[in-house]
């Protein structure tokens, strides 16, 4: 009989048995071809079959030393397999003897098999996620394409390199890679192949206009395939992965990241494309943020900077007295403007502040700013305050990290004709010519423009520079501690003589100012309101007519190198410098976000107190209702209170790392008395015909009453009460049911609003309210360091 295909040769050739196939008469009716095709199904499953102990045959014989046409026969094995797979529907699965093979096929010495039997692995990863799945769960597979990333042959490691790539296609992939440490594989083999590549590496521009680029170099593919594929790992890891996976063993393929990335942001500053048309150029898919994302993904548990000590802290801006930090808080904090005379230490300026901007004291400060420091910052672009997730900041802000300077977002040029109290913006046409999504980003000429600018009056603003500077984030997060507070921010002012930056304005947050070069002259004016401003309310701008009346009334406060001045939110202040020398200063900023002041201690004392206490949970269903209706009125009270009285509007600095906050110490009794005083106001003012009020407000102007307070409820992540499943939903009912219960039962809820109130104000427990307040601070603090880790990383100045 006539030989069908190389196939049925090469079973004869390793001695095995070819089976005889019925000869099949042709027909064009339909039940015949049916019954052909079935037939030729059914055989092609039987070829499939008779590949497995054929490739076993020629593998084993292939060992022993009889390569002859072995090779060719294993390759035309392969070619069939992966014919097979390319004609595969979604839904089919790889025979399971087959898989079996594909690990000594892919050990192979010869390259052309391994790298054939890697193109039917990545073939099948591709065409189905069944496929995929079953290659995932095979750990001998996997195991060999990472061993083989270390073998000699570059062609194979390219190829397996792509194949991993593959098997990243799907979650199960990537999971089952990360639990075989192929991510630590992958890190080793990059600096085996990649350590050139930060000398040789050019962006080339994305086609579709974007502002990313991708990167190229003078080097053949292999080392982008293995930081494509470390990428898409790093991508795909939790935040604990993260962490394990930041050892020593890791900490010099970062540390390469890190001088590929100082490559690029030169690159981009420059704005130095290459063509890619030369055939000495290998491009790739990765792009800029791609590098930038996963620094900042590996950063996030790095600890770039440990915080400074209490008293270290205590001693930047009050001395060396304790005396003065608690005149400080019983006589000026948030109540009046306060100056601290030469209170810089000189370890401050010249470990904390010099390190990060350097040449403090020299005459070229200004051109040590333009040459060697401005150029090397990038965007910070903003977290919201009720982020949790780390991770979800990522996803949600990839394309942005590690984006050029963006103007208002991270720097301002600007100057204020005095008599006017108008600000002059320098990069103001360029935005409003440009589209409104499309921010102004810095080039080096816009930094050159900025120059010019300051030569000719302009202050340099600059915000974020606890992200760009690793010690001026140590004195940050001592300062945060100190105060009780997630975060602080700092910004930089660079200001020429006799000039004026900032109109006079009134900021939502306390502000340390510490003169670092020259001097200024500052005046501030009292508030005319009581409240104290809410972080993020519109300050800057606001009331433009009350406050370019004030002209008179204010106090001057001429600032000089090493003073530190401190203006409480709500004060109106404006500053000039002399006519003698620049200014350089910075801004250390308390914000108090919502549940830091008193308003949000008074909420999370009320819930925490309202889950612990039994007896507001009685048999009878409906007086349980009645009480949670009645928490809900309460819980607004607060917020009332909140909008009129200046004792709910105050930091709360019960979370604060001093030394005197210690049980029968001053601050501690202070604190304790102010939380007394908020009860004893809440007993009086806090009404129910009110709370029904804001109620009625909300269901016509259709508003979330408890809007203001939704970061309450991620308390709940963490509550271990058997009382939580009661009340979950506490917050989340809605404002109409809650409108018409209350005007139902008017009654009944306001007697059960008075009883509540009643038990709260006597039983709750300051000691208690303030363990369980420390651990809203854990959470809010924790995605703040972890977002302050990436961003110094991506900096890597100082």
């Amino acid at each position: 009989m006539r030989r069908n295909s190389d196939m049925e040769l090469g079973m004869e050739m390793v001695g095995l048995e070819v089976p005889r196939r019925k000869r099949r008469r042709r027909s064009c009716s339909n039940g015949k071809k049916v019954r052909m095709e079935e037939e030729e199904e059914t055989n092609d499953e039987a070829e499939m079959a008779a590949l497995f102990p054929l490739l076993v045959a020629a593998i084993s014989k292939q060992r022993d030393g009889r390569k002859e046409g072995l090779v060719l026969l294993i390759k035309k094995c392969l070619k069939r397999l992966r014919l097979w797979i390319a004609s595969s529907d979604d839904h089919r699965s790889l025979p399971v003897a087959i898989l079996s093979v594909i690990p000594p096929i892919l050990s192979s010495r010869v390259p052309s098999i391994a790298c054939l039997g890697a193109d039917v692995i990545g073939l099948a990863c591709l065409q189905s996620f069944e496929m995929n799945r079953q290659i995932s769960s095979e750990g001998d597979i996997l195991k060999t394409l990472l061993l083989g990333l270390s073998r000699e042959n570059r062609r194979v490691r390219m190829r397996f390199c792509n194949v991993i790539l593959d098997v990243c296609c799907s979650f199960s992939g990537q999971k089952r890679l990360l639990e075989l440490s192929a991510l630590e594989t992958l890190m080793s083999c990059f600096l085996q192949v990649g350590g050139s590549l930060p000398e040789t590496v050019m962006l080339h521009a994305i086609e579709n206009g974007s502002r990313s680029y991708k990167i190229a170099a003078t080097e053949d593919e292999l080392p982008f395939l293995v930081l494509g594929a470390a990428f898409t790992l790093i991508k795909s890891c939790n935040i604990e992965r993260l962490a394990s996976i930041m050892t020593k063993q890791s900490r010099p393929f970062f540390n390469l990241l890190l001088k590929l990335w100082s490559k690029l942001r030169q690159q981009m500053l420059l704005h130095k494309i290459c063509s890619c048309k030369g055939d000495d150029v290998c491009p790739s898919d990765i792009c800029v943020s791609d590098v930038a994302e996963s620094i900042f993904r590996l950063s996030t548990y790095s600890q770039h900077s440990a915080s400074l000590p209490n008293q270290d802290t205590e001693r930047i801006i009050f001395g060396r007295h304790g005396s003065t930090f608690k005149n400080f808080i019983m006589e000026h904090w948030e109540h009046s403007p306060f100056l601290f005379g030469e209170a810089f230490q000189p370890f401050v300026r010249d470990d904390v502040i010099g390190s990060a901007l350097g040449c403090i004291n020299s005459k070229d400060v200004i051109q040590h700013f333009f040459s060697s420091i401005f150029p090397h910052m990038v965007s910070c672009p903003p977290i919201s305050s009720d982020e949790f997730d780390i991770v979800h900041f990522i996803n949600k802000e990839r394309e942005e990290l590690g984006r050029p300077l963006t103007y208002e977002q991270d720097i301002r040029v600007l100057k204020t004709e005095r008599n006017l109290n108008r600000e002059d913006h320098l990069f103001q046409g360029e935005k409003s010519r440009s589209c409104e999504d499309s921010p102004h980003v810095f080039s080096i000429e816009d930094i050159r423009k900025c120059e010019e600018a300051f030569n000719s009056g302009h202050t340099i603003a600059i915000r974020g520079m606890e992200f760009r500077f690793k010690s001026i984030a140590a004195v940050v997060e001592g300062l945060a501690n100190l105060f009780g507070q997630p975060s602080m921010g700092v910004n930089l002012y660079l200001t020429p003589p006799d000039s004026q930056g900032l109109a006079r304005h009134y900021d939502d947050h306390c502000v340390f100012v510490c003169q670092l070069l020259g001097s200024k002259e500052w005046m501030i004016f009292p508030p005319n309101k009581c409240l104290l401003p809410r972080l993020y309310e519109c300050s800057y701008g606001s009331d433009v007519k009350e406050v370019g009346s004030i002209r008179t009334g204010g106090m001057s406060i001429p600032l000089k190198e090493g003073d530190i001045l401190y203006v409480p939110r709500g004060f109106l202040h404006e500053a000039c410098t002399t006519t003698h020398s620049p200014s350089l200063h910075l801004t250390f900023a308390v914000e108090v976000e919502a549940p830091f002041q008193w308003e949000g201690f008074m909420h999370v004392a009320l819930r925490h107190w309202f889950l612990n206490a039994r007896e507001l949970f009685p048999l009878d269903a409906s007086i349980r209702a009645l009480d949670m209706e009645a928490m809900r009125h309460l819980h607004i009270g607060v917020m009332l209170l909140g909008d009129t009285s200046p004792l709910f509007r105050k930091a709360c600095l019960v979370n604060s790392s001093s030394s005197y906050l210690n049980a029968n110490n001053w601050l501690y009794e202070n604190q304790r008395a102010h939380f007394q005083q908020l009860l004893h106001e809440m007993s009086i003012h806090s009404m129910f015909t009110e709370a029904c009020h804001r109620l009625t407000q909300a269901i016509h102007t259709k508003e979330d009453p408890f809007q203001r307070i939704s970061w309450l409820q991620d308390l709940d992540k963490n509550e271990e009460s058997s009382n939580e499943c009661r009340i979950h939903n506490m917050y989340g009912r809605a404002v109409k049911d809650m409108y018409q219960s209350c005007f139902r039962d008017q009654e009944k809820v306001e007697a059960a609003f008075l009883l509540v109130k009643s038990r709260f104000c006597e039983q709750v427990s300051f000691d208690d309210v303030t363990s369980r307040y420390r651990l809203l601070l854990e959470r809010y603090r924790k995605v703040r360091t972890q977002y302050a880790n990436g961003m110094l990383s991506l900096h890597h100045l100082a």
